[in-house]
C-alpha cells in the first residue's frame, strides 16, 4: 500500500470511529438542581435520587423531570442517599448520627440512631443487604456492622492495618454483590467481603462516588469515564469532553447520568463493542 493510499485509510478509520463513539452518547436532556448537588444514587427502575446542600431530596425519572420533592426532617447536608432496593432509600447524616428510611413516594418511615454505646462516631454508613448497617467508625477507627435490630455489633473490622489512620478521606460505600466497596480518596478503593475481611485495593484516587452497572464499577477520573470489571479488573475506558467537570456517572437502563456541578445530564448510552 503506496503512502497516499495509507493516508486515505487512516483517515476513513479516524471518521469511522468518530461516528462510532458519537453514537455511544446521544444527549437527551439536562435538569438544574437549586443549589450545589450533594449526594446521588439510583433505583432498578432509572430513578435518580438527588439531594442538595440543604437536605432536600430529588426523585427525577429516567429524562430528569422531577417526580417527587422531599424537604428534609432535619436541615443540613446529608452525608450519603442508598435508593437501590426502591422501597427503603436509607439517607444518612454524619453531623446528626442519625438515619433514615424513606417509601418510594419520599414519605418519612424510620427516624433511628446509633447506639452511643456501640459507635462512636460514624463517618460514612451504607445498608447491608441483610437490611443491618455497615459504618466506618472514626473513634476507634474501624469498619462495623451494626445489627439494626438487636442493636449489635455483628463485625468489627480494625482498618489501620489496611489504612494510614493518620491520612485517609473515606467518603463513599456501599454493599454490591456480596462485597463491600469504601471509597478513600486519599488511597483508592477498598473491597471487602460480606464478612467485612479485607480482599483488595483499586488504586485510583480523588474520587468522590462511584456507582455499579452489571459486574462492573463505574467512575469518573481525570475527564474519563472507567468501567471496571469488579471479579477480573478489566476496564474499559471512554474519554470524551462531556466527562470534563463530571464527577459523578451512573449507568442504568442505556441511561447514562452524568454530574457537572448543579446539573443533571442524561444520554443514551450503548456500550461499545
Amino acid at each position: 500500500m503506496d503512502r497516499s493510499l495509507k493516508l486515505i485509510f487512516v483517515c476513513v478509520l479516524f471518521v469511522l470511529s468518530q461516528n462510532i463513539f458519537a453514537q455511544v452518547f446521544k444527549p437527551l436532556s439536562s435538569s438544574k438542581i437549586p443549589g450545589q448537588i450533594g449526594c446521588v444514587s439510583s433505583d432498578a427502575y432509572g430513578f435518580i435520587y438527588l439531594t442538595d446542600h440543604s437536605g432536600n431530596i430529588y426523585k427525577l425519572d429516567s429524562l430528569g423531570k422531577q417526580f417527587v420533592l422531599a424537604s428534609p426532617p432535619r436541615r443540613g447536608q446529608i452525608t450519603s442517599i442508598e435508593a437501590t432496593r426502591n422501597v427503603n432509600i436509607f439517607v444518612f447524616y454524619s453531623d446528626y448520627q442519625v438515619y433514615y428510611y424513606y417509601d418510594r413516594f419520599l414519605m418519612q418511615s424510620q427516624t433511628l440512631s446509633f447506639p452511643s454505646a456501640l459507635v462512636g462516631f460514624a463517618r460514612i454508613a451504607t445498608p447491608s443487604l441483610d437490611q443491618n448497617i455497615w459504618l466506618v467508625d472514626d473513634q476507634d477507627f474501624s469498619l462495623k456492622k451494626l445489627n439494626s435490630k438487636y442493636y449489635t455489633i455483628d463485625i468489627n473490622t480494625p482498618l489501620d492495618l489496611i489504612i494510614d489512620p493518620e491520612v485517609y478521606n473515606m467518603n463513599c460505600m456501599r454493599e454490591y454483590q456480596n462485597l463491600l466497596f469504601i471509597n478513600d480518596a486519599n488511597s483508592g478503593i477498598l473491597i471487602f467481603d460480606n464478612m467485612g475481611n479485607y480482599k483488595t485495593r483499586i488504586p485510583v484516587t480523588g474520587l468522590t462516588y462511584f456507582s455499579f452497572y452489571g459486574d462492573n464499577l463505574v467512575f469518573v477520573k481525570d475527564g474519563c469515564m472507567h468501567i471496571m470489571n469488579i471479579y477480573t479488573y478489566k476496564e474499559q475506558k471512554y474519554t470524551n469532553d462531556l466527562f470534563k467537570g463530571a464527577s459523578v456517572a451512573i449507568l442504568t437502563n442505556k441511561r447514562l447520568h452524568l454530574i457537572q456541578g448543579d446539573t443533571l445530564l442524561i444520554y443514551q448510552f450503548e456500550e461499545s463493542k
